[in-house]
């Protein structure tokens, strides 16, 4: 049996980058930023949100096709 491919090299985030909090709109208490994770802060506070989660998978996913491999595909909230 062939060992999976390890590709030699990590890919950053991007498109979209989940790190940053990417441009953000309004005013104090109420901002609203690209990244739904974001509170404005050096790093989004991720969490289990749907929008977070779903942010992150399209950066996951931009990865993946880089690497020729299928996207990943979460089950819903509330399933196990």
């Amino acid at each position: 049996m062939q060992a999976p491919y390890n590709p030699p090299v990590n890919i950053a985030p991007k498109n979209p980058d989940f790190l940053v909090s990417g441009n953000c709109t309004g005013s104090t208490g109420a901002y609203t930023c690209a990244n739904p994770a974001s509170a404005l802060t050096d790093l989004p506070d991720l969490s289990s949100n749907p929008a977070c989660t779903a942010y992150a998978l399209a950066a996951i996913n931009n990865a993946r096709a880089q690497e020729n491999v299928a996207p990943m595909v979460l089950p819903p909230i509330g399933t196990a």
